[in-house]
């Protein structure tokens, strides 16, 4: 989620996306310390910290859930997902156990061959749940395979699901249904190994009220069946290994219209057509994906334009992306939010970082190749300008976390309960791009300097060196070691000049002035006219009619929405938040640019930030609407906390009554990490 920029109608040569969407580390992370919560003390029926995965209490890796057959029915009213999910596992190191992550799970029956077998949930941990311990009767030997049938339901405050009442969707008729799994609430969902490291296949019987219909993140096998009382049954079936927190439904009023031959857009029939607009190009970027990182193993890519309360801009569920409607500009315009969750089709979903403390390896790896296949369509101005966009995105993070905040790390540490919620920011998106832009950078022989630089079209070498690391890996799961590794193998004299301690374990800013390998040629026109607005007010004090000297409405007549959005982002930057711009100049700002007019979202709420820092009490009703049409975390955030930095008076309590009035439309991740922004 998880950043976008535009491009026009007319593409003009830079006019495309900065970065997709990686709101799910948004851009607005808040500055927090990192939460580390006591690990459960060990009780009957629960077990100590585990050591594979600090973010998980399962067995896993000695008994290893390799696929799961779900037989779940959806129930409305009551907000619970109920049935049966029949686990396949692999003994891996003999035992007599198998442990499993819950969270707000009701664990009603567990059998072996058809007789009840003895379980027991332990201490409840604060940020894990609690571990589901089932007695196998026996001790299980090395390689021996056995099924457990669990028989459950979720609660209706599951914090992998959200329930949508009709009046929260388009059509106003019925209800809908949504769930988000990332990074660690697949335990929530269903009773699992809830580690990205445990991949397993699945398959799905799911029952449904009429006329609703349910898509799972697999493919759909024949026609929905009557299932009787009002009700249809799907099924699906996923046969390439997934880590838990890529198991994905949603049930709700949908229509699908083909986008291309591998391709649909699925949504409620209110916003089918404008979808189907929207993402008409994304066969194109699937072929310019394989040409970059191998062939697509996936079968199907439709896509599914959810209700505007889903948290992040786009979700890489294999065969079933979600987006968010916020993607919905009529122009195209933010459509490449696409490329960045096609590229997850093979980093994150093909090959996945072992645990979330190597995030980077998926998310670094994604915008890497999501940049390619935008230099690949639109050429290397578009590379470069989205990359420095993505530079300043990192150095506003780092400022505002701190440079020594140990989110700042490439390679966190999660041990001690630390929740991934709290870690995910830009760092292991644009300090991992930057990190690969570097490392093959190196691979020319030239040292780290910024000679022959060519960062979008890189080396043949390295572009054969990333396709095979998707081969090696693929269906299975890596860690920075293993990158390292493969990469001192492939390349050993680069390697021996990078400091991987550096780039991997201390906090801040890259080690390397990653900038110097961009052409910031295709920026300089919006950077240029920022820094132009910045320099007629540095103090903030800027009096009615003050603005730079020739300035009119033909300075952006003939920018691009990223370019606007570019010029915004660069004003933020400028002003580093300890010197906003004045009212007045704001006010001229507007005038000029009818900036209050977009309806491009990126560019409402980062022209919102400037008006709220600015004390532009007339800002909070425009941010109020924002707040309440959309639960976008990327975009929630530094909304939020604007307001409630707003030299405004009032600023702190219209932020927090905004909240408690809207906090119920948000899903509960968005809920979480906003409440915790307003420290309510």
């Amino acid at each position: 989620a998880r950043m976008l920029a535009s491009r026009s109608t007319a593409r003009p040569t830079f006019a495309a996306a900065r970065r997709t969407d990686a709101d799910r580390p948004s851009s607005s992370h808040a500055a927090v310390k990192p939460r580390r919560i006591q690990p459960p003390r060990a009780t009957k029926g629960a077990i100590v910290m585990p050591t594979f995965d600090p973010s998980s209490q399962s067995s896993y890796p000695a008994t290893a859930v390799t696929h799961v057959a779900f037989d779940v029915d959806v129930d409305f009213d009551e907000k619970v997902i109920s049935g049966t999910a029949t686990a396949s596992v692999k003994v891996q190191s003999e035992s007599s156990t198998l442990v499993l992550d819950t969270r707000d799970l009701h664990i009603e029956r567990v059998q072996l061959d058809g007789a009840d077998l003895t379980f027991s949930i332990g201490e409840t941990h604060p940020v894990m749940g609690a571990p589901l311990v089932i007695e196998l009767g026996k001790q299980m030997e090395k390689d021996a395979s056995f099924d457990v049938v669990i028989t459950y339901r979720t609660s209706p405050s599951s914090s992998a699901v959200q329930w949508l009442r009709p009046e929260q969707t388009a059509g106003g008729k019925h209800p809908y249904l949504f769930t988000q799994c990332q990074a660690i609430h697949a335990r929530s969902l269903f009773p699992c190994q809830d580690t990205p490291g445990a991949k397993m296949t699945y398959s799905a019987k799911v029952t449904a009220p009429n006329p609703l219909t349910a898509l799972m993140s697999a493919i759909p096998i024949g026609e929905p069946a009557d299932a009787g009382e009002g009700k249809s049954s799907f099924e699906f079936k996923q046969d390439v290994p997934i880590p838990p927190y890529l198991l994905a439904l949603a049930v709700g009023n949908v229509e699908a219209v083909e986008i291309g031959p591998r391709s649909k857009v699925w949504s409620e029939p209110e916003m089918v057509q404008a979808g189907a607009f929207e993402f008409s190009e994304t066969e194109d970027f699937l072929k310019a994906a394989e040409q970059v990182a191998g062939p697509y193993v996936w079968g199907r890519y439709d896509l599914l334009l959810l209700p505007p309360s889903f948290p992040y801009g786009g979700m890489e569920n294999p065969c079933l992306t979600f987006v968010t409607p916020t993607l919905l500009a009529g122009d195209r315009s933010q459509a490449h939010v696409v490329a960045h969750e096609i590229a997850h089709s093979w980093s994150g979903n093909l090959v996945t970082n072992k645990t979330w403390e190597h995030f980077w390896l998926n998310e670094g790896f994604t915008v890497f190749i999501e940049r390619k296949i935008m230099n690949k369509m639109y050429g290397k101005s578009v590379f470069d300008f989205n990359a420095i966009g993505g530079l300043m995105e990192l150095k506003e993070t780092v400022a505002r976390l701190g440079t020594n905040h140990p989110h700042t790390v490439l390679k966190p540490e999660l041990a001690g309960g630390v929740d991934p919620d709290d870690v995910f920011s830009k760092v292991p998106y644009e300090k991992g791009f930057a990190f690969l832009v570097y490392l093959e950078h190196m691979t020319r022989g030239n040292g780290d300097g910024p000679e022959h630089a060519d960062a979008a079209n890189g080396t043949p070498e390295f572009a054969e060196f990333l396709i095979e690391h998707f081969q090696r890996h693929q269906y299975a799961t890596v860690e920075s070691d293993d990158f390292k590794a493969a990469y001192t193998a492939r390349f050993p004299e680069a390697s021996a000049q990078v400091d991987w301690d550096a780039w991997l374990t201390k906090p801040g800013m890259p080690p390397v002035d990653i900038g110097q390998y961009y052409d910031g040629g295709s920026s300089e026109a919006s950077a240029g006219l920022a820094r132009k607005w910045h320099l007629c007010d540095v103090l903030g004090m800027g009096g009615e009619g003050t603005r730079p000297e020739g300035a009119s409405a033909d300075d952006i007549k003939d920018f691009s929405s990223m370019q606007v959005d570019h010029f915004l982002l660069s004003l933020i930057e400028y002003r580093g938040g300890s010197h906003a711009l004045s009212v007045s100049v704001v006010k001229s700002l507007d005038e000029l640019y009818k900036l209050s007019e977009s309806k491009n979202s990126e560019i409402r709420c980062k022209w919102l930030q400037l008006r709220l820092a600015a004390g532009d009490a007339g800002a909070f009703k425009p941010a109020r609407d924002m707040l309440r049409s959309q639960g976008r975390m990327k975009f929630l955030r530094p909304l939020y906390r604007s307001l409630s930095k707003s030299k405004a008076e009032g600023g702190k309590k219209f932020a927090e009554e905004t909240f408690s009035g809207a906090r119920n439309m948000y899903h509960p991740i968005a809920e979480k990490m906003v409440a915790a922004d307003l420290g309510m």
